[in-house]
């Protein structure tokens, strides 16, 4: 009878068709016939890993070790040759994050559905758990997408820790030979965002307040907007030639340094 499991004689190259299904406690693999039938079935456990504070997670590894020897156990149950079988078709749980790296291997455990610690975190922010979350995107690609700057013979210019030029295009285009160590990321179909940064801008103002303007805040007699100008009148000549100079009435390797200074220093 059909989805029954049935032993009978078979020759050894009729298609066979297997089905795994990888839940949450355990994985089961089952071998049908062309016809429906159940050859065969092996299933194997794996355990679920409890955090405090709600979380809920599994080793990938294990779920992935575990599917194949069931897969294994039941063509060997079935007595079936490998060449026999025609299709492997998975079904698995929704809702489950793992971090991968370039070469698709695990870099964390799997965090599950059975998971709550969104609970906990919405309540530490001060909302409810039923708020949408939305996937956001990079900041520098917003800065264009917020700006409006996403057509053409249009910049986007941001300064915060760093600061960065970057133009929409409808493909992405790099510096090949690195000569500008351009970079470009996907925003939408037709859109690449292309750009180019420098990497002092916010986080050289922090360092020059913090080291400074230090002693002028215990003492209570320290004033911010000060402390910024002066730090914008000498932190905007410490990157050497692209500085705001002119190279008409200075020489283009003329650098402004703090001696023995870097904001390393503290």
């Amino acid at each position: 009878m059909r989805g029954e499991r049935v032993r009978r004689s078979r020759h050894k190259q009729d298609p066979c068709i297997i089905g795994v299904d990888i839940g949450t406690t355990g994985c089961r693999s089952t071998v049908f016939d062309s016809e429906g039938n159940i050859l065969a079935s092996q299933g194997a456990e794996y355990p679920i890993i409890y955090l405090p504070g709600g979380g809920a997670e599994q080793d990938p590894e294990v779920i992935f070790s575990q599917m194949l020897a069931v897969i294994k156990a039941s063509i060997e149950e079935a007595k079936i040759s490998p060449s026999s079988v025609a299709t492997l078709s998975l079904s698995s749980v929704f809702h489950t994050l793992i971090a991968l790296d370039g070469k698709g291997r695990p870099l964390t455990r799997a965090i599950i559905w059975l998971d709550t610690r969104s609970t906990q975190y919405a309540r530490q922010m001060g909302i409810s758990s039923s708020t949408s979350l939305i996937l956001g995107c990079g900041d520098g690609v917003l800065t264009n997408l917020g700006s409006g700057a996403v057509k053409r013979n249009s910049m986007a210019v941001m300064i915060g820790t760093s600061r960065a030029t970057r133009v929409v295009m409808e493909e992405p285009k790099l510096d090949k030979d690195e000569r500008a160590r351009t970079w470009c990321y996907y925003l939408a179909d037709r859109h690449w965002v292309c750009g180019a940064a420098v990497n002092s801008r916010g986080n050289v103002y922090r360092w020059f307040r913090d080291q400074f303007c230090k002693s002028e805040d215990e003492d209570g007699n320290n004033d911010s907007q000060e402390c910024f100008k002066s730090a914008e009148r000498r932190t905007s000549y410490l990157g050497g030639k692209f500085s705001p100079i002119s190279p008409l009435t200075h020489p283009p390797f003329l650098v402004y340094s703090i001696i023995g200074i870097s904001t390393k220093f503290r």
